[in-house]
Parts: structure tokens; sequence; C-alpha cells
């Protein structure tokens, strides 16, 4: 990528590639290759070929991809949101192939995405250092921290499935998420008779229904995007 280019201007180029700029989307692709091999290579955890990689190709489909998709008011970085198209068309890749992927926890997730790219790294470390801050400000409330959410966060692929939807739902409901909010623990009464759950698996995975929950309620817009991320890979 260019050096010295803010998101603003990185919002612009974008908004002329959607407005049917060809010139600019092949430009803009082309200045990005390294950096999309370096997400590549982040996500699939080995060192990529960019002329035998079928991963490097499904990875460029997906950048484009993001560069169509990609709405400011949404998600406020794009190349956080451009990494997650990514990550999501490979998980897809492999699932196709019948191959075992593992699972980005929010740890991985943070560390991946302090992607080095020129001018513009600083930027989004500074971000995702302020993100995280705030997440675990919003934690504290609650009385635990990041390290007991990743230790809780749930295993096996159908209870995370489930937590998910869960916290999603209660999100989504302005009577359960603001009674989280003022008792500071999840309401698990009312959650029992709006939500098709158990009081066990309430219990078991407190910690992560309440962060998930809390993250797709915040303006943490790089943490909301991977957590949608999640959610599509469930439906």
């Amino acid at each position: 990528m260019k050096a010295n280019l803010t998101p603003d201007e990185i919002i612009n180029k974008i908004e002329r590639i959607q407005a049917g700029d060809k010139n600019e989307r092949e430009n803009f692709i082309k200045d990005n290759l390294p950096l999309i091999a370096k997400m590549t290579s982040k996500i699939t955890k080995q060192y990529i070929d960019i002329n035998n990689s079928e991963e490097y190709s499904i990875s460029l489909e997906a950048f484009n991809e993001a560069i169509n998709r990609y709405d400011p008011k949404k998600s406020t970085h794009f190349y956080s949101f451009a990494y997650n198209v990514i990550r999501s068309r490979i998980v897809d890749f492999y699932r196709n192939k019948r191959k075992k992927v593992k699972t980005i926890s929010i740890s991985n997730f943070i560390d991946d995405s302090l992607i080095d790219f020129q001018d513009y790294q600083n930027k989004e470390k500074i971000y995702f250092q302020e993100e995280t801050k705030k997440l675990v400000d919003l934690l504290g409330h609650f009385g635990f921290g990041l390290q007991d959410l990743l230790y809780s966060a749930p295993k096996h692929k159908d209870t995370r499935k489930n937590t998910l939807l869960i916290a999603k739902q209660i999100a989504e409901d302005p009577e359960l998420f603001n009674e989280m909010i003022e008792k500071r623990s999840l309401p698990v009464k009312n959650i029992l008779k709006k939500i098709n759950t158990s009081k066990k698996i309430l219990s078991r995975n407190r910690k992560y229904i309440i962060a998930v929950a809390l993250i797709l309620k915040s303006d943490l817009d790089s943490l909301k995007s991977y957590i949608t991320g999640l959610l599509q890979e469930v439906k």
C-alpha cells in the first residue's frame, strides 16, 4: 500500500471503485498484493507461494469482494474488514475440502489483525490497543478480564455456535441487554423465558456470552466485525 494514505483517503479510493472506476480498482489491488499475501499467510499459518497457492487466489477474490461490500458506516477500518472477509472465504474453502481448521480465538484475532503495512501499521496498532483497552474496561464492570474470557471461551463447535446466537439475541433485545447492564450479570430468568437454552449453558458460558453481547452493542468496530464474521459462519 502506498505510504501516507489516511483512512479517509482509503475510503475515497474505495468509493471511486464502487462507483465504477476500473483503473482505480486495478491499481488499489495491485498496491495491496503484498498485504494480501501477508494476510493469507497469517490466516493459514503457512508460507504462501503466490504463484501456486489456491488460498492466495481465494484471498485475491475475497479482497475484491471486500472492496465491493465495504461500508464505512458499518466498519471503520477497511483492512480489518477485508481481513475478515478473506479469513471467512479461506475457512469456507477448507470446510469444502473437509480439512480441519483451527478456530481463531479473539486473542489470535487481535494478534493477526496487527498487520504490517508501511505507515498504516502504527495507526492500526494504536486503534487495536484502544479497542482492547475499551473491551477490558467493559468486562471489568462484570467482574472479569480479557484473560478470563480467553480461558472460558467454549471449545466445542456446537457450544460455541449456541453461545454466539444467545449473545446475539441478548444484544438485539433491549430488555435483556439493559437488564444485563444494570445487574452486571446475565438475566438468566428472563433469558430462559425468551431464548431456547438451558441454565447450564448460561452458567458455563456466562463470560463469553456477556463479552460477545457487549461487543455487538459497542463501537469496537474491528472486534464487532470479527464477531459478525463468526456469526455468519454458524448460520
